[in-house]
């Protein structure tokens, strides 16, 4: 969802927010839909049973944004920057390669567009849990603490970040090469109705498409998630 509102290169999916809420905020429309260039990765997938599997997971997982951004490329001046590129986007980078992943791509993006890129990260957590149980801990948080601390701290190229996942991140160690993080919980309220749907949104839903009589089913299915305040 945030990607395809901010991402300067959806354009063609602003209808996709038509007649929903935020579209009646024009100010905030007009200032942030469709304006920035995104980085968006899911680590969800990355998983392995050594560290020679993680590292194919990164290389699998990874590669597809670098090609979505492929043209930004030659806007890079080092060589070694080009060459670093080349191997993340052909599937052959080395763990140094994905310590600069963030950092690299952030670069290009805002050298091409002249605008700093805005980066999304879900579920950060899933590599860090399974190669804890593959015995091969140290050698994932190092790559993704490396990446997350050259990408987003001090990184002048970088608008904003959101992180998201299960654990807390202000326990986790591989954050200690960050700061100024602001965290948000289930139990935090702010943004609570911003991402799921509350009972009355639900009741318009199912009104929107003559199924009032199930509301009772979906409570069954899907109900149970309390978020700040909030029935989710």
């Amino acid at each position: 969802m945030l990607r395809y509102f901010f991402d300067i290169d959806e354009r063609d999916n602003a209808y996709l927010f038509h007649g929903l809420a935020i579209s009646k905020e024009k100010e905030i429309c007009q200032q942030f839909q469709n304006q920035y260039p995104i980085i968006f990765l899911t680590f969800k997938d990355i998983k392995g049973n050594d560290t020679n599997g993680f590292l194919a997971q990164f290389n699998d997982c990874l590669k597809d944004e670098y090609q979505r951004h492929a043209y930004i490329r030659n806007v890079l001046t080092a060589e070694s920057d080009q060459e670093t590129f080349d191997r993340i986007i052909n599937g052959k980078a080395t763990p140094d390669d994905f310590t600069k992943y963030l950092s690299l791509l952030s670069l290009g993006l805002f050298t091409y567009h002249h605008i700093r890129p805005i980066i999304l990260i879900d579920e950060y957590d899933v590599p860090l849990n399974t190669a804890h149980q593959a015995e091969c801990f140290p050698f994932v948080r190092d790559i993704i603490g490396a990446m997350f601390s050259k990408g987003l701290k001090t990184n002048m190229n970088v608008q904003a970040a959101i992180i998201t996942g299960c654990l807390q991140i202000a326990k986790n160690q591989i954050f200690t090469g960050l700061n100024n993080l602001a965290i948000y919980t289930v139990t935090d309220p702010l943004f609570t109705t911003g991402f799921g749907f509350t009972e009355e949104e639900t009741k318009a839903l199912l009104s929107t498409f003559g199924l009032q009589g199930r509301m009772e089913d979906v409570k069954n299915n899907y109900d149970g998630y309390h978020i700040g305040k909030e029935d989710i």
